[in-house]
Formats: C-alpha cells, sequence, structure tokens
C-alpha cells in the first residue's frame, strides 16, 4: 500500500514545510506567477494516483478544468501549492515571487503490513507531528519529514494491535 504525500510550504507557517492532502483545496503558483486554486483528488479511487483541477468562476458559476501532467509540473517545479488560506494569499500575494518558494516535493511512501492501515489517518498523524516539529525549528528538513511518516506509521500500527 502507497500514502502520497505531496510537500510544500505554506505563507501561515514562515515558508515552513506542509503535507498537502488529496480531497482538499489549495492556492499555488504556477510559473508565471499566476494564482491558481487547486483541487487534489485520488484518480479512479486508487490511493497513490494523483489528479489536481483548477476551480475557476466563469459567468457565476465554478468550472473544474484538469491540470493536465499535474505530477510532472509539482516534481520540475512548474507549479508550487503554497497556501491554504485565501485571505493570506489575498493580502501577500503581490509581495511573494515564484522564485522564493522552495520546491514542491511528491513523497510516495509504500509500507507493507497485514493491519488494515486507515492511511488519512496516518497523514493527519504525520501532519500533527510536523507541527509540533515545527515549534523547535524554522524550516523542517527531509530527515523530519521522514521521521514523522515513520513514527505515525509506528503509532497506527501500535494503535490496530491494541
Amino acid at each position: 500500500m502507497s500514502i502520497v504525500l505531496i510537500v510544500s510550504s505554506d505563507f501561515n507557517c514562515s515558508n515552513s514545510h506542509i503535507i498537502i492532502k488529496p480531497l482538499h483545496e489549495y492556492w499555488g503558483l504556477d510559473s508565471n506567477d499566476k494564482l491558481k486554486y487547486i483541487q487534489i483528488n485520488y484518480k479512479d479511487q486508487t490511493n497513490y494516483v494523483l489528479t489536481a483541477y483548477e476551480i475557476v468562476c466563469t459567468n457565476k458559476f465554478y468550472k473544474k478544468i484538469e491540470i493536465t501532467d499535474f505530477v510532472e509540473k509539482i516534481v520540475c517545479g512548474d507549479l508550487k501549492l503554497v497556501c491554504s488560506d485565501s485571505r493570506i494569499v489575498e493580502d501577500s500575494k503581490i509581495e511573494w515571487k515564484f522564485k522564493d518558494f522552495p520546491k514542491s516535493k511528491i513523497i510516495i511512501f509504500d509500507h507493507y503490513s497485514r493491519e488494515n492501515m486507515d492511511n488519512n489517518l496516518i497523514i493527519n498523524t504525520i501532519q500533527e507531528i510536523l507541527f509540533s516539529k515545527k515549534w523547535s525549528k524554522d524550516i523542517l528538513t527531509e530527515k523530519d519529514i521522514l521521521e514523522a511518516i515513520e513514527l505515525a506509521i509506528s503509532e497506527h500500527k501500535i494503535n490496530v494491535a491494541d
């Protein structure tokens, strides 16, 4: 089984890393500094293939337009997910430049277990661990992220065993 994590930066966390969760909406910047409102979903009900849609307002209704090659755009740095709070984006977007943001990363973490693992619970636990680490650090490292993943899965295995 795989857990897909998109690790990005957030205005609210002083460019610290955040975990982007599928089935949620986020603000992003493309390579032309164009602000986009993006919804990320799992494709075809699998838990490891992601698709994304830009949500645009046209003639008083909302339309979802699929972002082609979403994963490739994240990996290449052509699309960065930067904020989950629209008020912060609207107030700050002029001051922020595309080049100032760290590249978003996609981490696919494979875990093999006979237990019934709840990926959403694991992702929420990873996010909680990273936010608690944020209190003592300014920028979270790759090692911090990987440790949070391992700890969350270990914690979930212990809870399942109980």
